[in-house]
C-alpha cells in the first residue's frame, strides 16, 4: 500500500487511470461543455442588438460576430427590433440552460457510478486477498480504502469536469473579448496567467501536502475507532478508555486543524481574483481614457457587451482556482484508491480440480511453514487425517496448532512440502468445492448485528428455514433459540453481545453444519468458556462428530479423550502420536500436558 508519509510529489497517474476507464462518459460531458461554452459566448454577443435597440443606434449594425447575431435577429418574424433581439437572447439562454442541466445530470451520474464501481472493485479484491495480506494491513486502512478513498475518486471526477467547464467557459468569453477590445483582452490574459500561476503554486505547496496529511490522519482515526469498538468490553474492564480516546482525540484535533487550514486556503482564489479584477478594470479605464470621449460614445453597445462578458468571466475564474486547489488536496486519496484497485494484492490460490467427495484422507507431507520475516513455525512435519476419524491436535500456545487448521482451509500455503486431499495437492483443488466439504468453528466466534437466522445463514440466503432449524438442533442450539422472545428472528446484537459465549459457539456450530459438511474443524471451540457452557458445546461437538471426519484443537485435554488419534505438537514438531490412554501411559509430554490442564 502507498506510504503517505513518503508521498512527496503530486502525480496525475491515478487521475489518468480513472479518466481512461470512464472516457466515454467524460467525452459526453466534454461535448456538452464545449457546446454550452459556445452558447455562453453567443449569449454574451446576443446582448449587442438589445443594447443597440435600447440606445436607438440603428446605424450601429456591428461587424463580424455582431453582424451574425443581427442577421439571426432579422430572421425572426417579429417587427419590433427590441422584442426580436430579446427573444433571440432568451432563446440562446434557454438552450444553454438545457445543455448545462444535461451536463450537470451526466456529471452527477458519472460521479455516483465511479464511487459505486470503485468501492465494488476494492471490496472484490479484498474478498479474494490472501489471508496474510489481511493480517499485514491495519483494518482501519483497509476500511478507509473501501469507503473514503472511492468517494474521493467520485469527487475528483466531478471536480475535474467543473474545472473543464470553467476553463472552456473562460476561453469562450475571452474569445469574445479579443474580438471586442483586443488590448483589454490581452491585459485580461496577462492577469489570468499571473492568477493561475499563483493558484498553481498554492495548490502544490499547500493544498497537496494538506491532502496527504488529511488522508493519513483519517485512516489512522478509522483504525483506532475500529480497534476501540472491537475491544470495547476489554478496554472498559481494564479502565483504559481514556488512553484510547486520547489517541483518537490527537488525530481528530490534527484532522480538524487541517480541515480548517484547507478551508481557509480554498477561500483565497476569490479575494485574489477580486484583486486582479481591480487591476484589470483600471487597465480598461486607462484604455478608454486614451481612446477619448467620442470613441466611448460611439461604442456604447460594444462596451455594454464587454461589461456583460466581464460579469460572466469572474465566477469561472474564481471557480477554476478553488477547484484546482481542491483537486490537488484530493490527489492523495485518489492515489490510495488507484493503489487499492491496481496495486499488488496477493490472492488466494484457486485450482481447477473439482472435488466431488472426500474419500480417504488429508496428508501433510514434509510440510514446513513460517510467517514472513519470522522464524519457521514448523519444519518437515508429516501428518494424516483419515476419513471418518476424530483427530485431535494438542500442544502449548505457539506450537502451530491453529496454523495447521489454516493450512487445511487453504488460508496459508506451505513454504515447503505439500498438502494433499485424497492424493490431490490442495493448490490444485477448486477452493469452492473443497471448502463446501468443511464446517469450521473457531475460538473467536463471528457474529454480526442481525437475526439469529441470518447469523446461521451468514450469506447463504438460498437455504430453507427447515435446514436452519435442523442445523440448530444438531448443534444443541434449538432449545435456547426457541426460548427467545422472537426465536430465530431475535437480533443478536453487535458481535453477539446479547448472547453468552456458549450460546454464540453453538450458533457457530449450527452455521458450520448448515450445508451438512463431511469434514468438521474445531479450533479450540471450548477454551474460553465456563464449565457449564463448555459442557453444552462439548455435547454439540459429540453429536456433530458422529459419522464425520473431525479435527479438534483442544486446550482442555478432557474434551478429546475419545479421539481416534491425538497428535502432540511442541515447538513445531510432532513429539507424540496415539490415543489418550496410550499417550498417558508413556508418561511423556502429553501426560505433562494432561496434568497441567487439570
Amino acid at each position: 500500500m502507498i506510504d503517505l508519509k513518503t508521498y512527496k510529489r503530486p502525480t496525475y497517474t491515478s487521475l489518468s487511470y480513472f479518466a481512461g476507464i470512464y472516457k466515454f462518459w467524460l467525452l459526453i460531458i466534454l461535448g456538452l461543455t464545449i457546446v454550452s461554452s459556445l452558447l455562453e459566448s453567443l449569449s454574451i454577443v446576443a446582448f449587442f442588438p438589445v443594447f443597440v435597440s435600447l440606445l436607438g443606434d440603428s446605424e450601429n449594425g456591428g461587424g463580424g460576430i455582431f453582424g451574425i447575431v443581427n442577421d439571426l435577429t432579422d430572421l425572426l418574424p417579429i417587427s419590433s427590433p427590441i422584442v426580436a433581439s430579446s427573444v433571440l437572447l432568451i432563446g440562446i439562454f434557454a438552450l444553454k440552460t438545457v445543455l448545462t442541466l444535461a451536463r450537470e445530470f451526466t456529471t452527477a451520474h458519472v460521479g455516483a457510478k465511479v464511487m459505486y464501481q470503485t468501492r465494488r472493485q476494492v471490496m472484490e479484491r479484498y474478498s479474494n486477498a490472501h489471508y496474510q495480506f489481511i493480517l499485514d494491513n491495519p483494518q482501519g486502512s483497509l476500511l478507509y480504502n473501501i469507503f473514503d478513498a472511492p468517494s474521493s475518486v467520485s469527487t475528483m471526477i466531478v471536480m475535474s469536469t467543473q474545472f473543464g467547464t470553467a476553463l472552456f467557459k473562460i476561453l469562450a468569453i475571452v474569445g469574445v473579448l479579443i474580438w471586442i477590445f483586443p488590448l483589454a483582452a490581452l491585459a485580461l490574459i496577462g492577469f489570468g496567467i499571473i492568477y493561475y500561476i499563483s493558484i498553481h503554486l498554492l495548490s502544490r505547496k499547500i493544498s497537496f501536502p494538506i491532502g496527504v496529511r488529511k488522508a493519513d490522519s483519517s485512516g489512522k482515526q478509522i483504525t483506532i475507532a475500529n480497534e476501540f469498538l472491537t475491544g470495547f468490553r476489554q478496554i472498559v474492564a481494564l479502565n483504559a478508555t481514556g488512553w484510547w480516546t486520547s489517541r483518537f482525540d490527537i488525530l481528530n484535533k490534527e484532522f480538524s486543524f487541517l480541515q480548517r487550514k484547507e478551508s481557509i486556503w480554498n477561500a483565497v482564489p476569490k479575494p485574489l481574483m477580486e484583486f486582479f479584477a481591480v487591476g484589470l478594470m483600471l487597465s480598461f479605464a486607462l484604455i478608454l481614457w486614451v481612446s477619448g470621449p467620442a470613441t466611448v460614445a460611439e461604442r456604447l453597445p460594444t462596451l455594454g457587451v464587454f461589461a456583460v462578458a466581464l460579469a460572466q468571466l469572474f465566477p469561472p475564474l474564481t471557480s477554476i482556482g478553488t477547484t484546482r486547489m481542491r483537486i490537488m488536496s484530493s490527489l492523495p486519496n485518489l492515489a490510495l484508491a488507484h493503489q487499492a484497485i491496481t496495486g499488488p494484492v496477493p490472492t488466494r490460490r484457486d485450482g481447477t480440480h473439482r472435488l466431488e467427495k472426500f474419500e480417504r484422507s488429508i496428508e501433510f507431507e514434509n510440510v514446513s511453514f513460517g510467517y514472513p520475516g519470522r522464524q519457521p513455525l514448523f519444519q518437515d512435519i508429516s501428518l494424516s487425517f483419515e476419513k471418518g476419524k476424530v483427530t485431535a491436535i494438542v500442544g502449548t500456545s505457539g506450537a502451530g496448532k491453529t496454523t495447521i487448521i489454516n493450512l487445511i482451509l487453504g488460508l496459508f500455503e506451505p513454504t515447503e512440502g505439500r498438502i494433499t486431499i485424497d492424493g490431490i495437492p490442495i493448490q490444485e483443488l477448486k477452493q469452492e468445492t473443497w471448502l463446501s466439504k468443511i464446517g469450521f468453528v473457531s475460538q473467536e466466534t463471528f457474529t454480526y448485528h442481525s437475526t439469529v437466522s441470518d447469523n446461521i445463514l451468514i450469506g447463504r440466503t438460498d437455504r430453507s428455514d427447515e435446514s436452519i432449524v435442523k442445523a440448530a438442533k444438531i448443534a444443541n442450539a434449538h432449545k435456547f433459540i426457541s426460548d427467545l422472545d422472537e426465536g430465530y428472528q431475535t437480533v443478536v446484537g453487535e458481535r453477539g453481545m446479547k448472547f453468552s459465549g456458549g450460546q454464540q459457539q453453538r450458533l457457530a456450530i449450527a452455521r458450520a453444519l448448515l450445508d451438512a459438511p463431511e469434514f468438521m474443524l474445531f479450533d479450540e471451540a471450548t477454551s474460553s468458556l465456563d464449565t457449564i457452557s463448555e459442557r453444552a458445546v462439548q455435547e454439540s461437538i459429540d453429536l456433530v462428530s458422529k459419522d464425520r471426519t473431525v479435527v479438534i484443537i483442544a486446550h482442555r485435554l478432557s474434551t478429546i479423550s475419545h479421539a481416534d488419534k491425538i497428535i502432540v505438537l511442541e515447538a513445531g514438531r510432532v513429539v507424540e502420536t496415539g490415543v489418550h490412554d496410550e499417550l498417558l501411559s508413556l508418561n511423556g509430554y502429553y501426560a505433562r500436558l494432561a496434568g497441567a490442564s487439570k
